[in-house]
């Protein structure tokens, strides 16, 4: 091993079998994770977007 490493790196953290754990990864992969968590990301906002307009037309709410 170098005594100096260089270059950028790409860390994942997570947690596996209730322990935090930080694995270095390559750059493809961490294009990968990167693509899925802005997918994630989109998939909570439309889940908000539905539960807003479930609540808005919720029929108790139609009550007098």
């Amino acid at each position: 091993m170098p005594d100096k490493l260089h270059g950028t790196y790409y860390r994942w953290t997570g947690v596996i079998d209730g322990k935090r754990t930080t694995k270095t990864i390559s750059k493809e992969v961490a294009l990968e994770c990167r693509r899925r968590i802005r997918n994630y990301k989109k998939l909570q906002q439309k889940i908000r977007v539905l539960l807003k307009n479930g609540l808005d037309i919720a029929p108790w709410k139609n009550q007098d």
